[in-house]
């Protein structure tokens, strides 16, 4: 069944509006990078990927 190039752009649209929204995980490293540098920015982004690991593992 072909799909309207209508349709096509409206979904391709909707999911680039999607990916180019940050979460608030990516917020929350952002802010500390911003607010107390590097460092803290590296520990935050570390401790966010070992809690997602952690939650992907016990799935």
């Amino acid at each position: 069944m072909p799909v309207s190039i209508e349709l096509w752009l409206a979904f391709a649209a909707a999911a680039a509006a999607l990916i180019a929204i940050p979460g608030p995980t990516t917020l929350m490293v952002l802010g500390h990078t911003v607010s107390s540098g590097m460092r803290i920015g590296l520990i935050s982004l570390t401790g966010a990927g070992l809690l997602t690991a952690s939650l992907h593992r016990a799935s």
